[in-house]
């Protein structure tokens, strides 16, 4: 009974050891439900060079179509998660490839100046989609959201709530005096 008893706990580790490591070595993938334009999706477009034409041209072609995925792009927590961390801390130890995600903050700093400098969207779109990063406690976040809507092409009454409460918050998203 004993020897069964061990025996079962062996197989019940080695396979929580199989899908932990299926899991950490599997590579990233997408939804299913992504926009895609000549064949390949957002995520592909978006991890090809940024200032490379073809991308240029392929998120200006996508058009309105790519505001969400590149809204998510700076609504995302920018640091990495704790297995995330765990995952680049493996990779490097073990030197095995094992997917990465690209660094956050450089992610969402493309995004915003595709939105500001590329597309030009309209603000009655993008300001509710960049919503959650404009009300974030992460300074650098709203920031990057408020970078993405410099290049709004309409709607710009819609962002003053949200500029007001920036300047007004007492996180010190903006400079505050020496004084307070």
């Amino acid at each position: 009974m004993a020897c069964r008893r061990t025996t079962l706990q062996v197989v019940a580790v080695s396979v929580v050891v199989v899908v932990v490591c299926v899991w950490l070595f599997r590579p990233s993938a997408g939804s299913g439900r992504e926009v895609t334009y000549q064949g390949q999706t957002l995520e592909q477009w978006f991890n090809g060079a940024p200032s490379h034409s073809n991308t240029l041209g392929a998120f200006r072609a996508i058009g309105t179509n790519a505001l969400p995925f590149l809204a998510s792009r700076i609504n995302r927590r920018l640091r990495l998660s704790l297995l995330e961390s765990f995952r680049v801390k493996l990779r490097d130890w073990v030197r095995v490839p094992i997917s990465v995600p690209r660094s956050r903050l450089q992610d969402a700093q493309a995004a915003a100046a595709l939105l500001s400098e590329q597309l030009q969207p309209p603000g009655e779109i993008l300001l509710p989609l960049l919503e959650p990063a404009l009300r974030s406690t992460q300074i650098a976040q709203r920031i990057l959201a408020f970078q993405a809507l410099q290049g709004i092409s309409s709607g710009y009454d819609l962002g003053r709530s949200h500029v007001e409460q920036a300047l007004g918050d007492p996180v010190g998203y903006c400079c505050r005096s020496k004084e307070s």
